[in-house]
C-alpha cells in the first residue's frame, strides 16, 4: 500500500524497488504483478512510474470487503498463470559490453528510483513527430555519479538491450582539452574502432551490423556541454533497434526525448558509500555522518574518501574528519581552482579530499597519477603510461583502490576529469612538463614505427585521442616534439581512413607552425605537404592543388629538384591534377618523380614503385591502355616480389590490371581480376573499406550488374557529398538510363532563377552530367510504371540527391528537399502495401539522403 508518507521511508522504498527488480526478472521485463493500492496518493505522483499500470485500487474509492475481494481476485488469477514467487527471480544476467567486458562496480549504492525512471524514459519512443529510437539525456554536475548510473542501469536492465551495450567515452569534461566539432567527431570515431573489431566489421559497417540484430543500449559517455546539435545526431545509435543514454554536464533538452537531472545522494546512501569498504564502529558515526554532510553527498567525494579508509595508517573516522576539516584552510588556492566543476559551497571538502588523497599515495600512484594529468579525457592504455614512468602497473593498481581511477579491463583506465584537474595543480609545472613532452615523443615514434604496419597501426587507436590534448593545451608552447606527434597521427588517421581526423589534425598542426616563432620554412612547408595530402584525402582537390603547388615550389627552392621530399611533393602534386581531370600534366610529373626514384633508389624500392602505380593510373586516363597494361603488369611483378601478395599496393596493381583489360574490351577477364582485388582487401582492409568497394563496384560494372548495392555502401561509409560517392551516383544513373516510350510523365517542380546560377566547385561538370541524365530517367520512369511506383521514386531520389550535391542555384537544395521528402514517403508506403516491390537498401539510402539534406537546408532533423 503506497500512502503520502511511503517514499520518506527508505526501508519501504528498497521493498518496493526489490519487489520491481523481482518481478522484472521473472517476467522478462514486465513489472505487472507488482500492483500498489493507493491511499489519497493521486496515480500521477506514483513513483516510479511503472506503478501507473497495474494500479490495482484506490482504498477510498472501496470499503474493506469490495478491497479484499478485488486483492483476492487478483491474486488468484495471477497464480493460475504464474505461482512463482518474488524470490524465485532469476539473478540478472550480466550484458554483453563493447568494446570490452566492464567489470561491476561494487561502490554503487541506491539510486533505485532514477534507475527505474531511466528505464521507463528509455522505453518512450520519443517527443511528438520523433520518428526515431528513444534519446535519454542524465545531465549533472561533475562527480556526481553519471557515467556510473548509466553503466548500472546496464547492468540491471540487461534483458532490455540484449544485443549488447556500446560505450562510447567522448572526454568532454576536460577543459584542457579543445571541444570544437571536429575533434568531437574524431574522438567519436576513434572509440568506434575497437567495437568495429569486436564486431568483426569495419567502422563503417557497424550500422549495417546491428540493424538486423537484437535491442542494443548505445551509452555517450561525457558529451561536451557545448557540443553541436549537428554533431549530436552523428552521435547518437546508429540504427532504430538502438536507445540511446547521454551523460552530460550540459542542458540538450531540443536534441532528447527526456532529461533527467541527476541530484547528490541521499545522506543514507553516501553513508553507505563511504563506510562500504570499512565499516564505522557505533561511536563513530557520528562522525562519518558529518564527513558526508560536509561533502555534500558528493559521489566522487565519497568515493576517494572511502579510499581514504584504505590507506596505510588509517586511524578512524573521527581523525578523517578533523584531518579533512583542518586540511581545508590548506587547499583553498584548489578550491578556487575547482569551484565551477563543483556544487556550491563545496569545493573547499572536496580539494581536502583530493589533497589528502595524494598525500597518502605511494610513489608508484602519485607517479602514475602525474603522467595522467598531461593526457586527455579518454581511456587510458597501461602501455602508454607504462612508456611514461616505470611504475604503472602498481600506480594504477593504487590508484584504483583508491577511487582516483577506474579499471575499464584489457589493461585500459579511466581517470574521472575532476581528479585530472585537480592533479594539474599538485604537481610541479616542471615535472609535469617533462612528461608531458616524454608523452609527445613516446607517441610520435610509436605512430612513427607504425608505418608500413596496419595491423600494428590498428592496435595503437586508443593512443590517438590523447594526441590532440597533448599538442593543443594551453599550459605550454608547442614546438617540434608536438608538431612530430601531430604529424605522424595525421599520416595514422588517413591510412586509418579517417580523412577528417587527418585533415583536422593537419590543420591543428598547419595552424600551429604558421603563428610560432621557432618554425624554420623547413618545417613550415613539410607542414604543407600533409595538409595538401589531407585535402586530397577528402576530395578537395582545388584547395590540395594550391596547397601542393606551393609546397613544390618551396622544396624546390630548398632542396632542389631531385631531393627526395620535392619528388613527394611532386607526386601528390600529380595525383590530385588526376582528380582535377588534368591527366597529361599528371603523367608528365609522375613520369619525372619515377625516373627519378628509380634512378636513385632502385626498381623495388617502395616509394618508387608507389610512383609506377600512380602512373599506371594516369596513363590509363590518357587511354593509352596496351601501355598501362605492360606497366601495371611491371609494377605488379615488382610489388608482388617485394611486398608480397596482400599488400594493399600490391592490390592496387591488381586492380589497375583490371581497369586497362576493361578498356581494352576484356570484361570477363577485368571482371575476375577486381572480383579477386575485392575478396583479398575485404580480408585484408574490411569489408567496406572504401577501396574494397572500389574493386566491387569495378567488378559490377565489368558484369553489368545493378550498382544499387554499392551506392547503398558509398552513402553509409563515405556520405553523399564525397567524390567516390558522386561518381556511383553518375555511373547508376548512367547505367539505368531513360526507358523512353509513352508520354512525358509529370515535370519535377523545380524553379531556377537564372541570376543566381552558381558553376564553380571540382564536382561541378559531374553533377551537371548527373542532373541531365537523372531528369530523362526520371521522366521515363513515371511514364513507363506511374508517379507512385518504387521505380519512378528511385529515380526521383537520385536525382534528388544530385541536385542537392550541385546546389547551383538559390532554392536548389529546398527543391531537393521535397523530391527526397515525396521520394522517401511515397517508398514507404509502398513498402507497406507491396513489400515485394521495394529492394532492402531503398528505405535506408531514402533515410540517408533525406537527413543530409535536412541539415544542408539548416533544418533539424526529427530522426
Amino acid at each position: 500500500m503506497i500512502s503520502p508518507t511511503f517514499h520518506e521511508s527508505a526501508s519501504c522504498r528498497r521493498e518496493l524497488h526489490t519487489a520491481l527488480t523481482a518481478a522484472y526478472h521473472l517476467e522478462a521485463g514486465s513489472t505487472e504483478r507488482v500492483m500498489p493500492v493507493t491511499w489519497r496518493v493521486r496515480p500521477s505522483r506514483l513513483r516510479p512510474k511503472q506503478l501507473k499500470r497495474p494500479r490495482l485500487l484506490s482504498r477510498e474509492s472501496h470499503d474493506v470487503a469490495q478491497q479484499a475481494a478485488i486483492i483476492a481476485g487478483k491474486l488468484a488469477r495471477l497464480k493460475v498463470a504464474d505461482d512463482r514467487r518474488f524470490g524465485d527471480a532469476p539473478r540478472h544476467p550480466d550484458p554483453v559490453w563493447y568494446p570490452h567486458f566492464l567489470p561491476g562496480n561494487k561502490q554503487f549504492f541506491g539510486r533505485a528510483e532514477v534507475l527505474w525512471d531511466l528505464h521507463e524514459a528509455l522505453l518512450i519512443k520519443g517527443k511528438p513527430g520523433n520518428q526515431g529510437h528513444p534519446v535519454v539525456s542524465v545531465r549533472g554536475q561533475g562527480g556526481q555519479g553519471k557515467t556510473a548510473l548509466c553503466e548500472q542501469y546496464a547492468r540491471w536492465f540487461s534483458q532490455d538491450h540484449p544485443g549488447g551495450v556500446f560505450v562510447l567515452r567522448l572526454g568532454g569534461s576536460d577543459r584542457s582539452r579543445h571541444t570544437d566539432p571536429e575533434t568531437v567527431l574524431s574522438q567519436f570515431r576513434l572509440q568506434l574502432r575497437p567495437i568495429a573489431a569486436r564486431l568483426g566489421v569495419p567502422p563503417a559497417g557497424i550500422a549495417e551490423k546491428l540493424a538486423d540484430g537484437m535491442p542494443y543500449l548505445w551509452i555517450l559517455d561525457d558529451v561536451p556541454s557545448t557540443v553541436d546539435e549537428a554533431v549530436l545526431d552523428q552521435l547518437f545509435a546508429p540504427t532504430a533497434n538502438g536507445k540511446t543514454l547521454v551523460t552530460t554536464r550540459g542542458r540538450l533538452a531540443k536534441r532528447v526525448s527526456v532529461e533527467i537531472d541527476l541530484e547528490p545522494l541521499d545522506t543514507r546512501t553516501g553513508l553507505t558509500l563511504l563506510t562500504s569498504i570499512r565499516p564505522a564502529p557505533e561511536e563513530e558515526r557520528a562522525a562519518a555522518q558529518e564527513i558526508v554532510e560536509r561533502l555534500g553527498q558528493h559521489a566522487l567525494g565519497l568515493t576517494l574518501a572511502a579510499g581514504l579508509t584504505t590507506a596505510p595508517g588509517f586511524a578512524g573516522y573521527v581523525r578523517l574528519r578533523d584531518d579533512l576539516m583542518s586540511g581545508e584552510h590548506d587547499s583553498l588556492e584548489m578550491a578556487a581552482h575547482m569551484a565551477d566543476e563543483l556544487p556550491l559551497g563545496y569545493a573547499k571538502s572536496f580539494s581536502s579530499i583530493i589533497t589528502r588523497s595524494y598525500a597518502t599515495l605511494s610513489d608508484a600512484g602519485r607517479e602514475v597519477l602525474a603522467a595522467v594529468s598531461v593526457l586527455g579525457a579518454a581511456p587510458i592504455p597501461l602501455e602508454l603510461v607504462h612508456d611514461l614512468v616505470s611504475t604503472a602497473e602498481p600506480g594504477f593498481a593504487e590508484l584504483s583502490r583508491r577511487g582516483l581511477a577506474g579499471d575499464l579491463g584489457h589493461d585500459v583506465f579511466t581517470v574521472h576529469a575532476l581528479v585530472a584537474r585537480a592533479a594539474r595543480l599538485l604537481f610541479p609545472g616542471t615535472y609535469r612538463r617533462r612528461l608531458h613532452d616524454r608523452a609527445c615523443e613516446v607517441l610520435g615514434d610509436s605512430l612513427e614505427a607504425t608505418r608500413d604496419e596496419f595491423q600494428q597501426l590498428r592496435a595503437m587507436s586508443l593512443h590517438l585521442p590523447h594526441v590532440v590534448a597533448l599538442a593543443s593545451t594551453p599550459e605550454w608552447l608547442t614546438g617540434r616534439l608536438e608538431w612530430h606527434m601531430l604529424n605522424e597521427a595525421g599520416r595514422a588517421q588517413n591510412e586509418l581512413g579517417d580523412t577528417k581526423a587527418a585533415l583536422h589534425s593537419f590543420e591543428v598542426l598547419h595552424a600551429q607552425t604558421e603563428r610560432s616563432p621557432d618554425t624554420d620554412e623547413d618545417i613550415r612547408t613539410a607542414v604543407l605537404v600533409g595538409l595538401g595530402a589531407a585535402y586530397f584525402g577528402q576530395g578537395n582537390y582545388t584547395k590540395a592543388e594550391r596547397v601542393q603547388r606551393e609546397s613544390v615550389t618551396r622544396l624546390s627552392h630548398l632542396y632542389g629538384e631531385g631531393h627526395p621530399d620535392t619528388l613527394q611533393a611532386k607526386e601528390n602534386l600529380a595525383n590530385t591534377l588526376s582528380g582535377l581531370t588534368e591527366y597529361e600534366a599528371a603523367v608528365q610529373l609522375l613520369t619525372e618523380v619515377y625516373r627519378a626514384r628509380r634512378d636513385s633508389m632502385g626498381k623495388t624500392d617502395r616509394l618508387t614503385l608507389i610512383a609506377l602505380n600512380n602512373l599506371v593510373i594516369a596513363t590509363r586516363h590518357c587511354r593509352s591502355h596496351h601501355l598501362a597494361l605492360r606497366l601495371a603488369l611491371h609494377a605488379w611483378t615488382m610489388w608482388h616480389r617485394a611486398a608480397g601478395p596482400d599488400m594493399p599496393q600490391t592490390l592496387e596493381c591488381v586492380e589497375n590490371i583490371g581497369n586497362a583489360l576493361w578498356y581494352l574490351g576484356r570484361p570477363t577477364e577485368a571482371a575476375d581480376t577486381y572480383q579477386y582485388v575485392a575478396q583479398r582487401r575485404g580480408a585484408v582492409l574490411g569489408p567496406k573499406h572504401p577501396d574494397t568497394l572500389d574493386a566491387e563496384e569495378n567488378a559490377r560494372v565489368a558484369r553489368e550488374q545493378t550498382h544499387w548495392p554499392v551506392y547503398a555502401d558509398r552513402l553509409r561509409v563515405q556520405g553523399p557529398d564525397h567524390p567516390d560517392t558522386l561518381r556511383t551516383l553518375w555511373r547508376l544513373v548512367r547505367g539505368n538510363g531513360a526507358q523512353g516510350g509513352g508520354e512525358q510523365g509529370e515535370p519535377v517542380p523545380i524553379e531556377v532563377d537564372l541570376g543566381e546560377v552558381r558553376l564553380d566547385g571540382d564536382q561541378a561538370d559531374l553533377l551537371s552530367e548527373i542532373i541531365v541524365m537523372a531528369v530523362e530517367w526520371q521522366d521515363a520512369q513515371v511514364a513507363r510504371y506511374g508517379p507512385d511506383d518504387p521505380h519512378a521514386l528511385r529515380a526521383s531520389m537520385v536525382l534528388a540527391h544530385a541536385l542537392a550535391a550541385a546546389d547551383q542555384y538559390d532554392g536548389q537544395i529546398e527543391d531537393a528537399l521535397t523530391i527526397i521528402q515525396e521520394s522517401r514517403d511515397g517508398l514507404a508506403e509502398a513498402a507497406a502495401r507491396t513489400p515485394d516491390t521495394v529492394e532492402p537498401y531503398d528505405l535506408e539510402i531514402a533515410e540517408i539522403l533525406h537527413h543530409w539534406m535536412v541539415r544542408l537546408a539548416g533544418q533539424e532533423p526529427r530522426y
